[in-house]
C-alpha cells in the first residue's frame, strides 16, 4: 500500500529528528539503551544504528550548506566594501580587504618548493615560448 510507505518514511523522519539533538553527547549505545527504555519503538540496535548514520549525514549536509552560504555574504560583504575603498580611491584600505579576503578563504598558505627534501631558492621559471 502506499499510504504504508509514506507513513512509514514520516515516522523514520521523525525518529531521525529526535535523534539528532542526540548524537553529539551520546554514544549509539547510550541512544539505542534511551530508545528502548524511554521510546519503546520496538527497533533493534541496527535500525537505531542506520537513524544516527542517517541523522549524522542531514547533520553534515545541513552544516555545508550553512558554511556555503556563509562564505557567499562574507565575499559578497568583502565585494562591496572593496568596491566602496575603490570609490574613495582608499588603496591602504583596498589592500586590507583582500588581505582579509586571503585569510578567511585560505589563500595565504606558505608555499614551500623541495625537491629531493631540499628547499629551492634562487630559481627562475621558464616558459617554452620565452625568448632570451
Amino acid at each position: 500500500m502506499p499510504g504504508t510507505n509514506k507513513q512509514s518514511q514520516a515516522i523514520i523522519e521523525q525518529r531521525i529528528a529526535k535523534i539528532m539533538p542526540m548524537i553529539s553527547f551520546m554514544s549509539v549505545q547510550e541512544i539505542f539503551r534511551y530508545i528502548s527504555e524511554k521510546e519503546n519503538w520496538g527497533v533493534t540496535k541496527r535500525t537505531v544504528e542506520n537513524y544516527v548514520a542517517q541523522a549524522k549525514l542531514l547533520l553534515k549536509n545541513e552544516f555545508q550548506e550553512y558554511k556555503k552560504n556563509a562564505f557567499e555574504n562574507t565575499y559578497n560583504n568583502y565585494v562591496m566594501l572593496f568596491k566602496k575603498a575603490m570609490q574613495k580611491n582608499d588603496t591602504k584600505l583596498c589592500l586590507q580587504i583582500q588581505d582579509s579576503m586571503a585569510k578567511i578563504f585560505g589563500l595565504t598558505q606558505k608555499l614551500d618548493i623541495t625537491t629531493g627534501g631540499q628547499a629551492l631558492t634562487g630559481f627562475t621559471v621558464k616558459v617554452s615560448d620565452d625568448d632570451e
